[in-house]
């Protein structure tokens, strides 16, 4: 990979990264069509449009993070964008996400999404972080076949009714936000690691059913009854 002094000629002829953190770009009008550009950095600036982003044909590592985009139009669907990195922006909405048909990691930590409804279906998605946002249900994202691990502590989930069917996860991280309830929690058949501290749960529904269950973190709630975990052992 050529570091960022390399000329244009290297950027268009080779697999290619482009750094530009820490700038002072406020958009990305005028950016090149570089066919072979692998790796892209635009984190640390002023963005808050994306329109005018280049369709790069092999473009894998897209990250944005601590930018001032609100919402995702004029986002092109990147063939074979693995990871998006989107941290730290003001992005309220998923809704005008383009479908990223190889993406497997995504990052919405810190930002003030209220719902994963708008999300598209990641087909191939295998990690998804949405710490730190202003989730209040998990009802209507869509069903995520390859997702793994899900990340959403420090949000304002109260229930998991509706939470879609999630057949390959194996970590779901829900500290730190308003649960009182575990109703909805079903179709996750290889939930190895459960993270449930510092919700508001005073007592748990029977969750002997997941039995690839191997770590429940339970801390800081007001549980009085331990009961429904007896199936665990």
């Amino acid at each position: 990979l050529r570091p960022i002094c390399s000329t244009r000629r290297s950027l268009r002829h080779e697999r290619s990264r482009l750094e530009l953190y820490a700038n002072n770009l406020s958009n990305v009008h005028g950016m090149p069509d570089l066919p072979n550009l692998a790796i892209l950095y635009l984190g640390t600036n002023r963005l808050t449009t994306l329109t005018g982003l280049p369709e790069f044909p092999v473009l894998a590592n897209l990250s944005l993070r601590e930018n001032q985009l609100s919402d995702l139009a004029g986002m092109p669907s990147l063939p074979l964008l693995t990871e998006l990195d989107l941290e730290a922006n003001q992005l309220m909405s998923l809704g005008e996400m383009p479908d990223q048909p190889s993406l497997l990691g995504l990052r919405l930590r810190s930002n003030l999404v209220e719902s994963l409804e708008a999300l598209p279906s990641l087909s191939s998605l295998e990690t998804l972080d949405a710490t730190n946002n202003q989730i209040r249900r998990l009802a209507g994202m869509p069903e995520l076949p390859a997702l793994k691990d899900l990340l959403a502590e420090q949000n304002q989930i109260a229930d998991l009714v509706g939470m879609p069917d999630l057949p390959s996860l194996t970590l779901l991280q829900l500290q730190h936000n308003k649960l009182v309830t575990l109703e909805g929690l079903s179709d996750v058949p290889n939930l190895a690691d459960l993270y449930l501290h510092d919700n508001l749960l005073e007592s748990i529904e029977d969750i002997s059913h997941l039995s690839a269950l191997a770590q429940v973190d339970l801390r800081n709630n007001a549980i009085t009854v331990s009961a429904p975990l007896a199936g665990m052992t």
